[in-house]
């Protein structure tokens, strides 16, 4: 809400830089199941993670393809889930890619 309010009073005196990142942004966009949408900004290691979820790999199998703790692994299933941004499939978690 304070962006929508801050890019419509936008006028050429104003004095604040806009920048354009020089990389494309990558968002992720969920709804979680409380209705609330949600957006996380996509670092590498984010997609990294996000590509490695695919709903075949178990946690541990996760985490060693990417060298990380499972306990991250786990964390960040959990905050994903809790996003909805995955889905069970097959009983394993998976990245919802319907978007």
């Amino acid at each position: 809400p304070a962006l929508c309010v801050r890019l419509s009073v936008l006028d050429d005196s104003d004095p604040t830089p806009y920048a354009v990142p020089e990389a494309p942004t990558r968002l992720l966009v969920s709804a979680s199941p409380d209705g609330r949408i949600h957006t996380v900004r996509f670092s590498d290691a984010l997609e990294a993670f996000w590509e490695a979820v695919d709903g075949q790999r178990r946690p541990d199998q996760i985490a060693g393809a990417l060298r990380i703790e499972r306990g991250a692994v786990e964390a960040a299933l959990k905050g994903l889930a809790g996003l909805g941004a995955l889905v069970r499939s097959s009983g394993a978690l998976a990245a919802d890619q319907s978007a």
